[in-house]
């Protein structure tokens, strides 16, 4: 005689079609708006450290550090929403292979003869089949600042290390040039295209295309045809003009101290 122990109900049955808008409902909590938020404080914090005076910019470390905390929490709530809808999608698929609950099927089920998914289980699998493919960190417009920041205090027309390898853009003797090569007065509105690279003020690239879809690049030597749809804007410009302004009028307010 067995001594195996039979259970009076199934461990599991297939998915129920009234219990389907169930599984549905079935998803991580938006959070979406939080980490817009906390991205926009991060953005802000930023512009208020290229508007300092930083005569040290080790804290600068720290801050991005905590930046890279933070996409990691957001890569890690991207992962969990996407493994509960390969999950919801997976046990979906596999409990309608199964025959639905009859009584003529009901101890086939008891028995383990028919075995049906556990949600439970499912989701394990997924979860430990994405774990080895781990999701790379964003390179998103906020990294780059953090990584150029550094270089840009110390010198806002330095030649930061990722642009080594590109064409000169508006350099003059290995530095940046910080005003429009249309209108030749500082940035106020970079704006970089993303066809060649090149950088022009908002209302100079404006005045160039005089209305026109398209048109030659006016940066000397460049072959590209520059439209305003090619355009957006120059944040690395932006945080080099906002820190050369700021130490210009450091740099003057010292020299009026001087001369008292």
């Amino acid at each position: 005689m067995s001594n195996s122990k039979v259970n009076a109900i199934p461990e599991s049955v297939p998915l129920h079609r009234s219990t389907v808008q169930e599984l549905h409902s079935w998803r991580t909590r938006d959070i979406s708006a939080i980490f817009n938020e906390t991205r926009s404080q991060f953005s802000n914090t930023l512009n208020q450290l290229a508007e300092t005076d930083l005569k040290d910019a080790s804290s600068l470390s720290s801050l991005a550090q905590v930046y890279k905390d933070f996409q990691n929490l957001e890569s890690q709530q991207k992962v969990l929403q996407g493994n509960i809808t390969d999950a919801k999608t997976r046990y979906r698929t596999q409990s309608d292979e199964l025959p639905p609950v009859t009584w003529e099927n009901w101890d086939a089920y008891r028995e383990g003869r028919l075995q049906a998914p556990k949600l439970s289980n499912v989701f394990a699998d997924v979860e430990r089949e994405k774990k080895g493919n781990a999701r790379a960190m964003p390179n998103d417009s906020l990294s780059r600042l953090f990584k150029a920041l550094p270089h840009i205090l110390a010198d806002p027309q330095c030649i930061l290390p990722d642009e080594r390898t590109d064409d000169d853009l508006q350099i003059e003797g290995g530095r940046i040039e910080l005003t429009c090569p249309i209108t030749c007065m500082p940035f106020k509105k970079p704006m970089i295209s993303r066809k060649c690279g090149h950088v022009f003020d908002f209302d100079g690239i404006e005045q160039h295309l005089a209305g026109q879809p398209t048109k030659d690049c006016p940066q000397s030597g460049c072959g590209q045809k520059v439209a305003m749809k090619d355009l957006i804007r120059d944040e690395v410009m932006e945080l080099r003009c906002k820190v050369a302004a700021t130490k210009s009028t450091s740099a003057k307010a010292e020299e009026a101290l001087h001369t008292v």
